[in-house]
């Protein structure tokens, strides 16, 4: 699957910490996206096909996470070969509210936050969300808003938003994530 290849290779990206007072920028993307495409791969209306890929990620995400101290809290969600759908997409569209977005909120402030919560929103692109409806729209927006907090350039992330927003092929979205992924993982490792 190239698209977990790509995410993947973005992670390599991560060097080796030690114990240090702030989680990096690029481990923070690596955990927020593996986390997303853990999540998101293993619900229950996803084709059994990507179940296992979607496991491997959130063990990557996990093991990335203990490593740089990044905390992330036992769910039901993050339990088992499959998860629920409806919980799934709780756990990944209420960001603000996700427990590690906090931690890095209070230990790092918003950007770290914000770069946290638009890296666990990235999947969501791989259901069934086609560009220009309304959930896209919605999607976009909740999006827009947390890449805003990051600090990085628009040139990073607003491609991928545009085509979720306005895009005009029912894959615009799908095919522009694997760009999104790279380039904004090379800005958080500079």
């Amino acid at each position: 699957m190239a698209l977990q290849a790509l995410v993947l290779s973005s992670l390599a990206l991560a060097a080796p910490t030690t114990a240090q007072p702030a989680v990096k920028q690029v481990d923070i993307w690596g955990v927020a996206l593996t986390l997303s495409a853990g999540v998101v791969y293993r619900m229950d209306t996803m084709p059994e096909s990507l179940h296992q890929p979607g496991a491997e990620f959130l063990q990557e995400s996990l093991k990335l996470a203990k490593r740089v101290n990044l905390p992330v809290p036992s769910d039901p969600v993050l339990v088992g070969a499959e998860a629920d759908t409806m919980l799934a997409m709780q756990y990944v569209m209420n960001t603000s509210a996700h427990p590690t977005a906090k931690f890095l909120a209070e230990r790092q402030g918003r950007p770290a936050a914000a770069l946290f919560e638009f890296g666990l929103l990235s999947h969501l692109v791989m259901t069934a969300v086609e560009p220009s409806t309304e959930n896209a729209i919605l999607l976009a927006d909740q999006m827009e808003a947390a890449a805003r907090d990051t600090g990085l350039a628009r040139s990073t992330w607003g491609g991928f938003v545009d085509a979720l927003r306005k895009g005009k092929t029912r894959n615009a979205a799908k095919d522009a994530l694997p760009d999104m992924l790279k380039v904004v993982a090379r800005a958080c490792a500079r």
